[in-house]
């Protein structure tokens, strides 16, 4: 497990192409996004996330900071997103991301973009 690893993953989510991110996670992936379920297996990632990257028409992960204990590595993010009214928004973000091998087998964000799901005009 390495730094190139992590960025490879964010690289692929930045892309918006679900089948380019899959290929960094093992078959039987388990992931969960902020209170979201929990939900299994490259199918039902890519499902979850089409909604995402039709409203999404940027993303940018900058890694802050990386932090490796053995099968474990804790990304701290700040994420930028370009949705689909042209505004632009930033938030904080932290990743656990758990391997087997050079693949990811269990991914955990923590970010609260929310507000990226307002309606224009529209303040939380």
């Amino acid at each position: 497990m390495n730094n190139t690893l992590i960025a490879d993953f964010f690289s692929a989510a930045d892309s918006r192409d679900p089948g380019r991110l899959v290929r960094t996670l093992t078959e039987d992936v388990v992931w969960t996004f902020g209170n979201s379920p929990t939900i299994h297996g490259h199918a039902s990632i890519k499902g979850a996330l089409s909604p995402l990257f039709q409203h999404v028409l940027e993303m940018n992960h900058r890694i802050v900071g990386c932090w490796f204990s053995g099968d474990c590595a804790t990304a701290e993010t700040r994420v930028r997103y370009r949705d689909q009214y042209h505004r632009t928004f930033e938030f904080p973000g932290c990743d656990l991301l758990f391997f087997r091998d050079s693949l990811i087998r269990e991914v955990r964000i923590f970010v609260d973009n929310h507000e990226l799901f307002l309606p224009p005009g529209k303040a939380s």
